[in-house]
């Protein structure tokens, strides 16, 4: 009997050291579908992606906007044509194409000369009766020039399926803001209409 319960003890601490392998996912932020900027616990919902099929690189938008087959920027002479409005949406512009990528974890360093991809971040994104963008705040932005929201490095676990997307991802601002967040379901593609001018 003490033989069979020292077994059953080993069994058990066997077990438990096997599945921590001295660290934890860093990727596990126990969100759905959503971002949550660290220092407010804020959380923002972003139940869709979305992806242009016109844009040789592959390009998502994490939000909680619906659009149809074709979304047109709003600078070509007419107001954003969304179905649903967006209050925020997460742009993430890898440098290749979807053909290229693979499952794994890919990184952006603004000290690095070639990085994996870019983000942005904007949320309290407001429209006017016309559908044109009257107001958004920016969170974080891999272009800015500005220390609260430039980006220093960001990291994203990516598994990618033929019409699925899994997608986690950390950021860092240069002021030390933390934003993690995460996607799990359907990536829909639509053809994005856009002007080769500076607008949101």
């Amino acid at each position: 009997m003490k033989y069979i319960l020292g077994v059953v003890i080993l069994l058990a601490l066997m077990s438990c050291g096997s599945n921590e392998n001295g660290s934890e996912n860093i990727f596990e932020f126990n969100l759905n579908n959503g971002y949550r900027i660290e220092s407010t616990g804020m959380v923002f919902e972003t139940s869709n992606a979305l992806q242009p099929q016109n844009i040789p690189q592959f390009n998502v938008f994490l939000t909680d906007s619906e659009v149809g087959n074709e979304l047109t920027q709003s600078c070509c002479g007419s107001p954003w044509d969304y179905i649903i409005n967006p209050s925020t949406r997460v742009l993430i512009s890898f440098t290749k194409n979807k053909s290229e990528l693979s499952s794994g974890i890919y990184t952006y360093d603004r000290n690095a000369e070639e990085n994996d991809f870019v983000i942005s971040i904007i949320n309290q994104m407001m429209f006017d009766f016309n559908n044109n963008l009257t107001f958004s705040n920016s969170v974080a932005n891999s272009y800015s020039s500005n220390s609260e929201i430039r980006i220093d490095n960001a990291q994203i676990e990516l598994l990618l399926g033929q019409v699925s997307l899994e997608l986690n991802y950390i950021i860092e601002t240069s002021e030390k803001k933390r934003i993690v967040g995460t996607y799990i379901g359907n990536l829909k593609r639509f053809n994005y209409n856009f002007c080769n001018v500076d607008c949101d």
